[in-house]
C-alpha cells in the first residue's frame, strides 16, 4: 500500500479551504433550527441569526470589490438574514463561491476609532490574505456564541463548532497523551 500523498496549499488556497469549511458548519447547523430557533433571544441582539448575520456580512464586505477599500464598519445589517435561516444559508453557498475566485491581493481597510470626530478614519495597508486570516478567527469567535444560542433553544452543535483549529489540535495531544498513559 502506497503512502498517502500529502497535499501542501498555498496560503490563500488554504485559508479558503478553512472558511469554507467553517461556512459549511455554520450551514449545517441552520439545516438543523427552526426559524423560530434561529430568531430566538436570550440576550438582545443575541440570537443565533443575529450572529450569522453579523460574521455574514463581514464577508460580505471584503468581498464587495469597491476599488481594494474593505469597510467593516458600512455593513448593512440586513434584518432577512438575522430572521430567515433559508436567506442566510444561501448567503452562505455564494460567499463560499465567491472565495474560491479570490486573489491576494493589497487592500486597504477603513479604520473608525472610538475617540475623535464622528467622520475621523483612517485606512491601514492589508491584504486578501491577511483579512482572510482576521475574518477565520472573528468566525469562528462568533460561532462558539452561535453554539451557546443554540443549545439555549435546545439544538446542539458538535463539540468542535466555534473552537479555533490550534485548541483542537491542543486537544488532540492531550487525547494522545492520555491514550499513552493507558
Amino acid at each position: 500500500m502506497e503512502p498517502e500523498e500529502t497535499v501542501y496549499l498555498d496560503a490563500l488556497e488554504a485559508l479558503v479551504a478553512d472558511h469554507r469549511i467553517q461556512l459549511a458548519r455554520i450551514a449545517d447547523l441552520l439545516d438543523r433550527m427552526s426559524p423560530q430557533q434561529y430568531r430566538s433571544e436570550q440576550a438582545p441582539n443575541a440570537s443565533v441569526g443575529a450572529h450569522v448575520r453579523h460574521v455574514l456580512e463581514h464577508y460580505d464586505q471584503l468581498l464587495d470589490d469597491d476599488e481594494g477599500m474593505v469597510d467593516y464598519d458600512r455593513r448593512p445589517r440586513e434584518k432577512r438574514l438575522e430572521s430567515c435561516p433559508r436567506t442566510a444559508a444561501s448567503r452562505i453557498h455564494l460567499i463560499a463561491t465567491a472565495l474560491t475566485e479570490l486573489s491576494n491581493v493589497p487592500v486597504r481597510v477603513r479604520h473608525r476609532p472610538e475617540f475623535g470626530p464622528e467622520d475621523y478614519f483612517f485606512d491601514i495597508d492589508s491584504t486578501i490574505e491577511r483579512e482572510l486570516a482576521f475574518l477565520l478567527s472573528h468566525t469562528i469567535h462568533h460561532m462558539a456564541m452561535m453554539a451557546q444560542r443554540a443549545c439555549q433553544s435546545g439544538v446542539e452543535a458538535p463539540a468542535s463548532f466555534g473552537v479555533m483549529p490550534s485548541t483542537l489540535r491542543y486537544w488532540q495531544t492531550l487525547d494522545t497523551e492520555s491514550s499513552n498513559r493507558s
